[in-house]
């Protein structure tokens, strides 16, 4: 499947997906009575897709864009809505979970038990009306915990605010049929200072990460034998510049990774003080040829 295509490309070295349309849509500003919440960074980013959730648990709410794959140029994102909980060590049925408009069913996977999204049927993909629906607004977490809260997690509910999808404004990307891996774009010149544009969130207060990342899995070891990014967390203006030096930095022709991305994690608690993690993250990636 393309999303698990793109998230496995993630795993490996981190992932992030974008686009080339602004998304336009009504923005529900956030209420003041949500539960506390922390900015998504680069870093979480890296350790959250590769892991599972820490704590008693936690619940993944991804909107993955990517402009291009294997010759299509992508207007919509995929969606990843799921959750694990446990007691100290074993996965535990924690009752029903709501998020959002989307409402997750439990499937069995040996004795483990995962809460999944149950839109449409077992394997399809959630549409961009449905999904979409969940970011640039406010949403509901409610969980109503286990028949057996004893060694187990109670009821939690939670508000926060999911920011907005993020879409690439620019560069505007221009499809070529002959690069490596997939098609990419041509990024000229590293000489002058190469911007990044994308839609800013007015209702989100975090910080957005922009990372153009060199990997030896994208190229040919001639051009380079070790991998290496760098990472910029700036204010949600929509725009953020690499120098010449810092573009420097990448042989010319390699394929350059950008990724873009917001989020939020919170870590809303039961009665008893047991804490689960949410991630809300909209991420976005594409890839640049270095042609000069």
């Amino acid at each position: 499947m393309k999303y698990f295509t793109l998230i496995k490309k993630s795993a490996i070295l981190i992932a992030i997906f974008l686009t080339i349309l602004s998304c336009k849509k009504d923005i529900n500003p956030p209420a003041t009575n949500l539960t506390p919440s922390q900015p998504f960074t680069f870093k979480n980013y890296l350790s959250r897709i590769a892991a599972p959730p820490v704590l008693f648990g936690g619940v993944i709410l991804h909107s993955a864009r990517s402009a291009t794959y294997q010759g299509v140029v992508h207007t919509d994102p995929d969606y990843r809505f799921d959750a694990t909980f446990r007691n100290e060590v074993t996965p535990i049925n924690a009752g029903t979970l709501k998020v959002g408009n989307i409402n997750f069913l439990i499937n069995m996977y040996g004795n483990k038990p995962q809460y999944d999204e149950t839109y449409g049927n077992s394997g399809q993909f959630i549409p961009y009306s449905v999904g979409s629906a969940n970011f640039g607004t406010n949403v509901l977490l409610n969980l109503s915990g286990a028949a057996d809260t004893v060694n187990n997690l109670g009821s939690i509910s939670a508000n926060f605010y999911v920011p907005q999808e993020i879409n690439l404004l620019s560069p505007v990307i221009a499809v070529e049929s002959n690069n490596y891996p997939v098609l990419s774009t041509k990024m000229c010149n590293k000489t002058t200072p190469f911007t990044v544009g994308w839609n800013p969130d007015p209702n989100y207060t975090g910080e957005v990460f922009v990372v153009l990342e060199y990997s030896v899995t994208n190229n040919h070891p001639s051009l380079g034998n070790h991998d290496f990014r760098i990472v910029k967390e700036v204010a949600d203006k929509g725009s953020c510049a690499f120098t010449p030096t810092e573009l420097a930095q990448f042989p010319t022709g390699s394929i350059v990774t950008l990724y873009l991305g917001r989020g939020v994690l919170l870590y809303p608690e039961d009665n008893t003080g047991r804490k689960i993690e949410v991630m809300a993250i909209t991420t976005a990636i594409n890839e640049f040829k270095m042609c000069q």
